[in-house]
């Protein structure tokens, strides 16, 4: 019989593992900037009612501080890429993308009574 595909063995127990590997990278790469987003979109809240009383150069330098984070937290150790196949979220170069970004992403999520928001049941 012909070897069957993705895989070495005659067990099949290589078949797709590959691809199993792909969708658990996708999928914590999506988790890892949806969760930096969120922070992000809570940052900037918390900064627009200005709790510390910051002024406006505080504000700014803050709100500067807070997007390089998310976006350093969305990428995280691998430096991004555009090529990566991550459904969209690879595309977030700015804060403004991530943030439009995870708006969209939430808006194709479940509804949840807030625990776990956001994270897939496996």
């Amino acid at each position: 019989p012909p070897p069957e595909e993705g895989g070495d063995d005659n067990n099949g127990n290589d078949n797709n593992n590959h691809n199993d590997n792909e969708q658990g990278h996708d999928d914590d790469a999506i988790q890892r900037r949806a969760t930096a987003a969120q922070k992000l979109e809570e940052t900037l809240a918390r900064l627009e009612s200005n709790p510390d009383n910051l002024n406006s150069k505080e504000k700014r330098t803050a709100k500067r501080k807070a997007e390089a984070i998310a976006l350093e937290e969305a990428l995280g150790n691998d430096g991004g890429g555009d090529d990566d196949g991550e459904k969209g979220a690879s595309s977030c170069n700015s804060a403004e993308e991530l943030l439009s970004w995870y708006r969209e992403y939430r808006k194709q999520q479940p509804q949840t009574d807030g625990t776990n928001a956001g994270k897939k049941k496996r």
